[in-house]
């Protein structure tokens, strides 16, 4: 694709924005993993829309041959050489260096990365997720910019980011073995190798002493790297700050075991940079389209059969071609890159500008996929000619495709990777949906049984418990015969509705929400009602013959008070 210039507040892309960059000479986009994220451009003074190509303008183009286009915002054009200057633009993910949260501490990593959102100082409009669950405690000891948490987090957790558009995505696994090879000859144009062996030991000596100079060690002292070794290296391990308290032997030894496998002991440190021809994009090899696909951090084979080199490891590094639509480079190593090295020292303002609701915007967004959702419609059949699957494809050729919906009797869904998936969008048979994101305007919650379940999680949280502060006790008593349910208030927001009904025919009731809590009376009048609004004050309110009082209390000066109730 071409790339596409918009306005720096720009989020949604659902046109052409301020035009198509036509003229472009070139146009780079680098990947790292866990690192740097550019696109480079070469362009002329005289091509369409050259002087509206400023700082912060954002430029769309696509990063990979399967992943949607990302916008980079520009941050650097040279003086003209030749009539053509040279146009640096870095990722979006880039601006939350200049996006500040307060200090944090949080025990696991999808509490970190949700902490990042409850505690910008600004609304970013990023989104943050994992599918990480490793539980470690992390602590931000004083405001810093977001940019430097995510390596920090990184650090802590461990993983692999995905940057799409402006959602942030920590991955236990970002990239997977597609079953592609490179191999000189075949698809490998250039090499360069480079082995690093200073790093390599063949065992681990580890050790953890605690404050009081208590010392745990294993009886054998050593854990053996993988593999046979002509020489001895031992590197010593103080894993005293991976337990708060002396660890057993086989605590100590499996840590000691994970380290090895995680580190790579006694594996040379080797990269790869491999300049390829994409095979999937000539017609002798176009059948073999899905296994010449390679994204960032998924796993490859290089073999170099006169070189030696029969290694398997993950993409790194990805050089992509704009313009041409197809990979200039790749690096295949075993690099452990911290976003936190590549953090730029820059701040960029946030312009907050008014937007549709985000239902509109998701309906705008969904009707331009429709209405440029251009494809071919080709049809499954079995050995008798009957239909067994409809498919919507990129391209006619079913294993060439990329971008592929299938419908058959086992349900509607969405790969784009191919024919054989994985499938991340999904409406199955047994009645289940897969999305990253659902929008929805009404939902129905006797379908989705939402209603029962904060139910049953309100009445988890209510039953038959004490809780004390400070040597003082709130007793919480539940007998089953409570009813809950949600109730929506005229201004739209909603609240937990609590409900015991007699045999006489009265009832007591208790409405919870984030600012108010009422018990007693009925829905309209509650009997005593605590409201707290957004300034931190609190109001308690006390019906009496249907007027509602606002209570005060005033100090008698003789370690006594009275309750005063003001009409309101």
């Amino acid at each position: 694709m071409k790339p596409i210039l918009y306005a720096p507040e720009e989020r949604d892309f659902v046109n052409n924005g301020i035009g198509i960059l036509t003229d472009a000479v070139s146009s780079y986009v680098t990947r790292s993993r866990n690192n740097e994220y550019e696109l480079e451009m070469e362009y002329p003074i005289d091509g369409i829309h050259y002087d509206e190509i400023t700082d912060n303008m954002i430029i769309l183009a696509k990063p990979s041959p399967t992943k949607q286009p990302q916008p980079f915002r520009v941050n650097f054009k040279s003086a003209p050489m030749d009539g053509i200057v040279r146009i640096l633009a870095h990722h979006a993910i880039y601006d939350l260096a200049g996006v500040p949260v307060d200090p944090f501490t949080v025990e696991s990593a999808p509490a970190a990365m949700a902490a990042l959102k409850t505690n910008e100082v600004i609304d970013s409009g990023f989104s943050y997720w994992t599918d990480i669950l490793t539980e470690a405690t992390m602590t931000v000891t004083q405001p810093a910019p977001i940019w430097n948490v995510l390596g920090g987090i990184l650090d802590t957790y461990g993983g692999e980011y995905e940057f799409d558009r402006f959602a942030v995505k920590l991955h236990a696994n970002l990239g997977m073995d597609r079953g592609v090879t490179l191999r000189y000859g075949k698809n490998i144009t250039d090499l360069r190798q480079e082995r690093n062996c200073s790093a390599v030991y063949t065992a681990v000596y580890p050790f953890w002493r605690g404050s009081d100079g208590t010392m745990v060690r294993l009886p054998e002292r050593l854990v053996n790297a993988p593999g046979t070794y002509s020489f001895s290296k031992i590197l010593t391990l103080d894993a005293s700050t991976a337990f708060q308290q002396a660890p057993t032997e086989d605590q100590l030894r499996s840590y000691t075991e994970s380290y090895i496998s995680s580190n790579n002991i006694g594996v040379p440190a080797v990269s790869i940079t491999v300049s390829f021809i994409p095979l999937e994009q000539t017609e002798e090899y176009k059948h073999l389209a899905l296994l010449e696909r390679v994204e960032l951090c998924d796993t490859v084979t290089v073999e170099l059969p006169k070189m030696g080199i029969f290694t398997s490891a993950k993409c790194v590094k990805t050089v992509y071609d704009v313009l041409a639509d197809r990979y200039q480079s790749i690096d295949i190593g075993s690099v452990r890159a911290n976003i936190a090295d590549t953090i730029v020292q820059h701040q960029q303002a946030i312009d907050k500008v008014q937007s549709p609701s985000f239902l509109q915007q998701a309906a705008d967004r969904a009707t331009n996929w429709i209405l440029n959702g251009k494809g071919y419609m080709v049809a499954v059949r079995d050995a008798a000619g009957n239909w067994q699957e409809i498919c919507s494809l990129d391209t006619p050729d079913i294993e060439a495709a990329v971008n592929v919906w299938r419908w058959n009797n086992g349900g509607l869904a969405h790969s784009a990777n191919g024919y054989n998936g994985p499938f991340n969008i999904a409406i199955t048979q047994d009645g289940r949906i897969v999305a990253d994101f659902i929008t929805v305007g009404t939902l129905d919650a006797a379908l989705v049984k939402i209603k029962n379940l904060i139910a049953d999680h309100v009445k988890s949280i209510l039953g038959n418990s004490t809780l004390e502060i400070n040597g003082a006790s709130l007793s919480m008593y539940y007998d089953g015969t409570e009813t809950f349910s949600v109730y929506n208030w005229d201004d739209g927001t909603s609240a937990v509705y609590m409900r015991r009904s007699y045999e006489d025919g009265g009832e007591d009731n208790a409405h919870f929400r984030a600012d108010l809590i009422s018990v007693g009376g009925n829905i309209n009048n509650p009997a005593v009602s605590l409201f707290a609004n957004r300034e931190g004050n609190a109001h308690l309110y006390m019906a009496s013959d249907g007027k509602a009082k606002q209570l005060s209390w005033r100090d008698n000066g003789n370690g006594t008070f009275t309750l005063i109730g003001t009409e309101v």
